[in-house]
């Protein structure tokens, strides 16, 4: 008799748990299919003599695709894409801002790249006397031979500095806003072998509870 009536509760047990559910099986499925994954191209930013003769940071690592924004700071500043082998001379090819000032803090506009190769990108402040006096940076620094430090002291022996006549390689504008990302994923393996043990433990705790009343 207690095992006739023991088995009239296990029913009730499982539709309290939504096991052996279909509804509750398809609708699980069916959040884990709908789970996306996505990202937005990434934004660097360098304060562009804020400290002095200084591109602040001087050494970037980007991906091809992100973009780099040059906020430029009082002192009538440029930032112009050069050659290691010839420090302070513009490449005819490469960005340069023209020379962007700042009564105060941050101006008004930015100069923003897009870097599309994983390969070393020099650059510096044509201003007179500020690549001279340090004003250098890099995008993507080889691993070994040519540094920043090497460049930095070949400029200081530069006699001069050049730049494109135009703007170009870049845009002037106000600042892009900074990327983001979002993900989402299935519930792990081990998180759902964990729920099968709390249900069994569950349905374990109501058979013995109706077994005690009966």
């Amino acid at each position: 008799m207690k095992l006739t009536h023991i088995l009239s509760v296990l029913p009730l047990a499982f539709a309290q748990y939504n096991y052996g559910s279909t509804t509750a099986q398809s609708s699980s499925t069916a959040t884990a299919a709908s789970s996306t994954s996505a990202a937005s191209g990434s934004v660097a930013t360098v304060a562009v003599g804020q400290n002095g003769f200084t591109f602040s940071p001087d050494t970037l690592t980007a991906a091809v695709g992100s973009r780099i924004v040059f906020q430029i700071y009082p002192g009538d500043h440029s930032v112009t894409q050069g050659d290691f082998s010839t420090p302070c001379q513009s490449n005819s090819t490469g960005f340069n801002s023209g020379f962007i000032n700042s009564n105060s803090g941050p101006a008004a506009q930015a100069f923003t790249i897009t870097v599309n190769s994983t390969d070393p990108i020099w650059f510096y402040c044509a201003q007179v006397t500020h690549c001279q006096s340090g004003m250098v940076g890099v995008i993507n620094p080889p691993s070994s031979g040519q540094s920043l430090s090497d460049y930095k002291s070949a400029a200081a022996k530069s006699s001069g500095s050049s730049k494109p006549a135009n703007v170009q390689g870049g845009v002037l504008g106000s600042p892009p806003a900074s990327g983001s990302s979002a993900s989402a994923s299935p519930t792990p393996k081990g998180e759902t072998a964990k729920n099968h043990i709390q249900w069994a433990g569950a349905l374990l705790g109501v058979v013995m509870t109706a077994y005690l009343l009966l």
